[in-house]
Parts: structure tokens; C-alpha cells; sequence
């Protein structure tokens, strides 16, 4: 709630395809009065916000599966993306974010397909004003932007270790907590060649064990939809190999790629 109780913000996808951030004006007794759209994308859905004051907010999209980060000016509905979390490839899943204190920094909760529940803090630019957007939204609702829209150019650091600190470009960011394995078990990866006995790749010492980086595959279902999925090649393979289809419950739940044992 925001202006003493006249205003919700909710996420909702009430007249959209997708869910966008959403100003409802209530009256005295509590009901409501006027319907916004403060920002909504074509391409993604808003998981979920945090609000640094009352007139800006931090949102938290949806795009393909990965978290982008977006910068939320209320009354306009003016945007920025903020830089992306120095993370592994396909990128991050923010699943929980709060404002510290003095509205400057972030505290997110993260996943990722290598590294579970992972804590970071996220300094945000010494700029924060969003540029106002090219099609101001009408009171109406509806969809305020055309095309998509990514995040500022900052390059994905690997390797990072608990409690280091990141900066790129006009951010800074530090992991606090990290469950990432810091080793792996040796397994040999044994085949055998026509005569019966040790492959070549099996005498080159063809062993050890990294999590794997899934990469997203889309192809259209008979109706023309988009589906998708995760792909999750094991390491070193070439050619046709053993393969497990892995399909999630619906009717509107989504593979994220977060960590799962199960696939690696």
C-alpha cells in the first residue's frame, strides 16, 4: 500500500497476457475505484517488486525462465534496467528481493543452475532516475512498451567466491552466503571399444565431474506456441547419448533454471 492507504500496488495480469505491475485507487471504505497498468512487458511477466520509497520500485521480470532487473519510477511509469548479477550463463533466478535500509542497496536471494541459494547485496546506481518511457501509459491499462528490452552491457563474471565483492560499470554487488561446492567427487567415465577394451578417450583419463550449464531450447507446438526447455548436455559427449525428458507440472508452471540434483 502506498499513499497512506489510498493506493495498492499488486502484481497482476487482470486484461494482459502477462503479468505487470498494477496501481489500484481505493476509496474511504477500502474499494476500489480506478484500475493502472504502471509498466508491463510483451516479452516477460513480473514476478515480484520491492519498493525503495514511495514513488520508485524495483521490479523483478520473468524473461525466458531468468531474472532482469528493472528500475520503476510509479507515478510515470518511467523505467531503467539495472545492470545483471555477474553470474554463470543462462544467468540468474532472483526468487526473493527486499530494500536495505536508506533505499541505496538490495539484498537478493538468487539460484542458479550451478549454485544454490545464494545471498547477495546489490548497490544500486548513483542515478537511479528512470527515463521516462516513449508511450506514456493510459489510466486505462494496457501495455506500455513495444519490443524488448535488456539490461545495461555488463559482462558476467565467473568463479566468484563467497564474500567477494563485484563491481560493474555503475554497480557493485557482494555474495554473502554461497552453498556452491567447493569440490567434486573423481568418476571415470569408462566405455570400451570394439575389441573389448579400454576406448581411447577411457586411456586419455577421461574422468571428473562439473555441474553442467543448461542452454534453452524453443521450438513451436502444432498450434504455432512457443514451447521451451532446458537442455542439459553431459559433459564430453559426442553423438547420440542416453537421454532424459523431464517434463513439470501445469498447466502454468515453467523450468527455471535453478539447481536440481536430479538433472545433474
Amino acid at each position: 500500500f502506498i499513499a497512506g492507504g489510498a493506493k495498492a500496488l499488486l502484481v497482476c495480469d487482470i486484461g494482459r497476457e502477462r503479468a505487470g505491475l498494477v496501481e489500484v485507487s481505493l476509496d474511504p471504505a477500502g474499494l476500489p475505484t480506478a484500475v493502472r497498468t504502471v509498466v508491463g512487458r510483451d516479452d516477460a511477466d513480473l514476478e515480484r517488486f520491492t519498493l525503495l520509497d514511495e514513488a520508485t520500485a524495483v521490479a523483478v521480470w520473468n524473461v525466458g525462465g531468468c531474472s532482469e532487473l528493472e528500475l520503476v519510477e510509479l507515478s510515470t511509469g518511467a523505467w531503467r534496467p539495472l545492470p545483471p548479477l555477474p553470474a554463470d550463463p543462462p544467468g540468474p533466478v532472483i526468487t526473493t528481493l527486499l530494500a536495505l535500509p536508506g533505499s541505496r542497496s538490495l539484498l537478493l536471494a538468487v539460484d542458479s543452475p550451478t549454485r544454490p541459494g545464494e545471498l547477495w547485496t546489490y548497490d544500486l546506481p548513483a542515478h537511479p532516475h528512470p527515463e521516462p518511457p516513449a508511450d506514456p501509459p493510459a489510466d486505462t491499462g494496457g501495455d506500455i512498451r513495444s519490443g524488448d528490452v535488456r539490461p545495461g552491457d555488463v559482462s558476467p563474471g565467473d568463479g566468484v567466491s563467497s564474500g567477494d565483492g563485484v563491481s560493474s560499470g555503475d554497480i557493485a554487488c557482494r555474495r554473502l552466503v554461497s552453498h556452491a561446492p567447493t569440490g567434486f567427487p573423481t568418476v571415470t567415465i569408462s566405455a570400451v571399444d570394439a575389441s573389448g577394451g579400454p576406448s581411447a578417450a577411457d586411456r586419455a583419463g577421461l574422468q571428473g565431474y562439473r555441474f553442467v550449464r543448461p542452454v534453452r531450447r524453443a521450438f513451436g507446438a502444432h498450434d504455432g506456441l512457443e514451447l521451451s526447455g532446458w537442455w542439459y548436455q553431459p559433459p564430453r559427449t559426442r553423438g547420440p547419448a542416453p537421454t532424459f525428458l523431464y517434463f513439470h507440472g501445469g498447466p502454468e508452471s515453467q523450468e527455471r533454471p535453478v539447481f536440481n540434483p536430479l538433472f545433474h
